[in-house]
């Protein structure tokens, strides 16, 4: 499974420490002025994300944080990048069919 492409003008900010203490980060979306906070897991995740592999993304982010991370990890954050219209749309074509 190939990974859909991030949109390009994206940007990662560190965030306030959660209440459990863990890391977390701020996605920006400029195009629509939106934020979107972020965990640990999902940070990886993004930072991995050019290895454009589900599985390649779930044993880079083991082998850099103590974290049991699957595919349906990887397959979350990319639901959550859709639905919130941040991937890339190759084509025209593609950008009319997910504004349904």
């Amino acid at each position: 499974m190939t990974l859909p492409a991030l949109r390009e003008e994206l940007s990662l900010f560190p965030g306030p420490t959660a209440a459990d203490g863990s890391p977390t980060w701020s996605l920006q979306d400029p195009s629509r002025n939106r934020f979107f906070r972020i965990d640990w897991p999902t940070f990886l995740i993004l930072s991995h994300w050019h290895l454009d592999d589900p599985q390649a993304i779930v044993e880079a982010v083991a082998e850099d944080a103590p974290l049991d991370l699957d595919v349906s990890d990887v397959e979350s954050v990319t639901e959550f990048l859709n639905q919130f219209e941040l991937l890339r749309c190759p084509t025209a074509n593609a950008a009319a069919g997910t504004r349904r």
